[in-house]
């Protein structure tokens, strides 16, 4: 795919840039189709687009073990699938990410306000030092809920 191909990352080193590029080749073909057939995605290049944000929240989460690291709701789905596919999730973590990224979801719309500070002081900053400037349609378009999701 194009766009996952000339995707640009900023202040990694050798071994950072390397567990990106496995990251980014992963493929997620099936994550895609079950988002088009089963929750009413339709348009192919926004799920292409939403698997890129995806892959570089994932990069995040292995860079940024220690921080609380909340996702956009807007790219959340692909996250939900991807971990459904419990074999293939595994197997992504351990060959992609080289550790286990546990996902832990929000119940209720409190649970994403309190996620909010986090989301706009660790979220959106390191995305920014690592990818320029988030893309509004997936991370700062969100709804009244905000943030969701952590690891």
């Amino acid at each position: 795919m194009k766009t996952l191909e000339k995707t640009v990352i900023k202040n990694v080193n050798a071994t950072q840039e390397r567990i990106f590029n496995q990251i980014l080749r992963w493929d997620m073909t099936r994550e895609k189709e079950y988002l088009k057939n089963k929750q009413g995605y339709i348009d192919s290049d926004y799920l292409n687009q939403m698997e890129l944000e995806y892959k570089k929240f994932v990069f995040l989460m292995t860079l940024y073990t220690d921080k609380v690291l909340p996702i956009s709701e807007n790219i959340d789905d692909m996250w939900h699938i991807h971990v459904l596919n419990t074999k293939r999730y595994a197997k992504f973590c351990v060959e992609a990410t080289e550790r286990l990224i546990h996902h832990n979801p929000t119940v209720n719309e409190q649970e994403n306000l309190d996620l909010m500070p986090q989301y706009i002081g660790n979220t959106l900053p390191l995305y920014e030092k690592h990818f320029g400037k988030p893309i509004k349609e997936f991370w700062l378009n969100i709804g009244a809920g905000g943030a969701c999701c952590t690891h």
